[in-house]
């Protein structure tokens, strides 16, 4: 998600900053892709996980807090199904599998007139393991400004991490026992400029290390150099940064935006970027080279890029899905529908 709203914080303003890499123009190698399933125009598409079974599960920003399911997004004719509606909140945002077939999905209220409600926001869960799953509400976050990207901490059993783009703070919710607290504060030194907007999106753990990207940031009035990047720090297995660590600034962009993103396919360790309002997909492969793979400035089929993951079946595990949306950043229709495309990835690197 990318707002335009000028006074909120930016995350990383403090990370290691020498020889940066990828700070160059990409390259421009485009991979075949075609569209899934669509929601109508004025629709935001926010979030997606994969299901054990190949189904993608999308969540929702706008018109309202839903949840949909596309069955067999890699066959000649993929069905969408909606599960069901939050009435209480108006927005879903970022969804993971915590256990096989059971997922935890952030919710709040938020428009793009006012902004998020906090105290609005909280943690649900859902367990397709049920016939009819609907959602449960796992924890209340009263302090949360904007939650946005969760997923599951890998190696800490019923670790949920949530990233808030309005704090920079990285929220953790153990499962059993329903216990919330802070695993990561990533605001110091932040640069609330006239212009910034969003910091901390999109969130993973890979090797080791809580990998984030931050969404909107202008240039730096010290430091010349754009803070819309990738940054990691070393993390201990939920999530607290690891004694000592600090956060290196990886991947610099010159993009509108940055939203969520994924490594893949399998234990590669390419980093496939949602560009948000930049309207494309950017691969940055180890040695920090980008490459816009799908989708530009002013795209139709991939307008506002919001997140992406790798299909999990024999079909489509070389397949990055990724989710779009019918509206612009600041809220006004494009008049388009939302989307799921499909990127066929097989055999690509640089």
């Amino acid at each position: 998600m990318k707002l335009s709203i000028s006074w909120y914080l930016v995350a990383g303003a403090t990370a290691t900053t020498t020889a940066i890499p990828g700070s160059d123009d990409p390259l421009n190698i485009p991979l075949r892709h075609h569209a899934v399933t669509e929601l109508p125009p004025g629709s935001w598409i926010e979030n997606l996980a994969v299901r054990k079974n190949g189904n993608l599960l999308l969540t929702t920003v706008l018109p309202d807090a839903s949840l949909f399911e596309v069955v067999d997004p890699a066959g000649a004719s993929p069905t969408l199904i909606r599960h069901f509606t939050i009435e209480q909140i108006t927005s879903l945002l970022g969804i993971a599998e915590l256990t096989p077939d059971r997922f935890v999905v952030a919710g709040g209220n938020f428009s793009f007139v006012a902004g998020p409600a906090q105290g609005s926001f909280g943690l649900w869960s859902i367990d397709f393991n049920d016939p009819s799953p609907q959602p449960s509400l796992l924890a209340d976050l009263p302090e949360a400004r904007l939650l946005n990207g969760v997923i599951a901490a890998p190696e800490a059993q019923d670790v949920v991490l949530i990233s808030d783009s309005f704090s920079n703070l990285v929220w953790r919710v153990n499962a059993a026992t329903r216990e919330v607290d802070i695993a990561a504060n990533l605001q110091d030194a932040t640069n609330p400029g006239p212009h910034s907007a969003l910091g901390i999106n999109g969130i993973k753990i890979h090797d080791g290390d809580l990998w984030w990207t931050n969404s909107t940031a202008d240039t730096g009035a010290e430091t010349n150099e754009s803070q819309r990047a990738m940054y990691r720090i070393k993390v201990e297995k939920d999530g607290s940064p690891a004694p000592g660590a600090q956060p290196e600034r990886m991947v610099q962009f010159q993009t509108p935006g940055l939203d969520d993103f994924v490594f893949g396919p399998g234990q590669n360790d390419l980093k496939w970027v949602a560009t948000n309002s930049g309207d494309s997909i950017i691969a940055v492969n180890a040695e920090g080279r980008k490459a816009i793979v799908a989708g530009g400035d002013g795209s139709m089929d991939l307008t506002t890029t919001t997140a992406c993951q790798f299909g999990r079946t024999q079909r489509d595990g070389r397949t990055l899905y990724v989710t779009t949306s019918g509206v612009e950043a600041d809220g006004e229709s494009r008049g388009i529908p939302s989307m799921v495309q499909a990127i066929d990835t097989t055999g690509f690197d640089f």
